[in-house]
């Protein structure tokens, strides 16, 4: 009976899991490890937008509907600036594969910027 250990030993010698000892078997620089999911192994370059995405859309297009300089118009851009920062949040610390990360830091600069003027 064979037995098959969970974990490899690395170059160092240390012990590492067998699914780290796949990841770093990726080259760094190369376009798989930018776009290679951590979670399934497969590629990810984009996924269904979750719901702080749609958020704001609707907050931009409520924006763009609203009369300009109103209440409802100034809501809607704080809110819609929200939504693009705490979606870029969420990809920047959970992203599945370093291109979403940079994805989310990304859209965080682009609103700061914005806000900035």
């Amino acid at each position: 009976m064979s037995h098959q250990s969970d974990t490899a030993l690395g170059s160092s010698g240390v012990a590492i899991s067998r699914d780290a000892a796949k990841l770093l078997a990726v080259r760094v620089g190369s376009w798989r490890w930018w776009f290679q999911n951590r979670e399934t192994g497969e590629l990810t370059f984009v996924q269904f937008p979750n719901w702080p995405l749609w958020a704001a859309g609707a907050a931009a297009l409520l924006e763009r509907l609203a009369q300009k300089g109103s209440l409802l118009g100034d809501i809607a851009g704080w809110a819609s600036v929200g939504f693009w920062v705490y979606w870029g949040l969420l990809e920047l610390f959970r992203g599945v594969n370093p291109w979403r990360r940079l994805l989310g830091l990304g859209v965080i600069l682009w609103q700061l910027r914005t806000l900035i003027g």
